[in-house]
């Protein structure tokens, strides 16, 4: 694995074994054993040839580095940011929420207040109309607006939650780190 990474590199860079035998100072016949697997190199020499094609040894992560990895990152900053990201998520969907909320709740109080005139079955000045309409007014919104907009936000709270888990969070977080490291789990990487 390591010859051939070391010359796929060699060749996506577009060197000749015999231009890179020299730019490395090793012995083109020994690159070219190398690069076909019939022989071996010095470290010395491996480490010139890593350095010229811009090439560094890193670790590979296994199963556990991974899940360790992750389990040390979520805790340190993940959770954090995924809830400052839930928690502007849920204040930008709650706004359109409790909009759709205060425009349905001055509808049904515009047919509760007809209902009510209706029922007070007698006829009032618009003196009296006014009045009427201030004090049941105070009284609807007293005992409707803030339990209705609970139990709004308490349905929204929990369909959001329930959207929004910090179980799924983390294993969207964990599969992003995998994915990232996949890409970058070779055993040289070109710098």
């Amino acid at each position: 694995m390591f010859a051939e990474q070391i010359c796929a590199a060699l060749n996506d860079q577009g060197y000749s074994i015999n231009g890179m035998a020299r730019a490395a100072g090793i012995q083109q016949a020994s690159l070219q054993r190398f690069c076909t697997n019939q022989g071996g190199l010095r470290l010395a020499a491996a480490e010139e040839l890593c350095e010229k094609l811009g090439l560094r040894l890193v670790k590979v992560m296994g199963p556990q580095d991974l899940a360790d990895y992750c389990k040390e990152e979520w805790v340190d900053s993940g959770k954090d940011l995924w809830r400052e990201g839930v928690s502007d998520t849920f204040r930008d969907h709650w706004e359109d929420v409790k909009r759709d909320f205060d425009r349905e709740y001055e509808d049904e109080k515009a047919r509760d207040w007809k209902d009510h005139l209706f029922e007070l079955d007698e006829y009032l000045s618009d003196d009296e109309a006014d009045q009427e309409y201030e004090t049941w007014l105070a009284a609807y919104d007293e005992e409707n607006y803030e339990k209705q907009l609970d139990e709004c936000h308490e349905r929204f709270s929990d369909e959001f939650d329930e959207e929004n888990t910090e179980a799924d969070a983390y294993a969207a977080f964990v599969q992003e780190k995998e994915s990232m490291l996949q890409e970058s789990s070779w055993a040289l990487l070109t710098e």
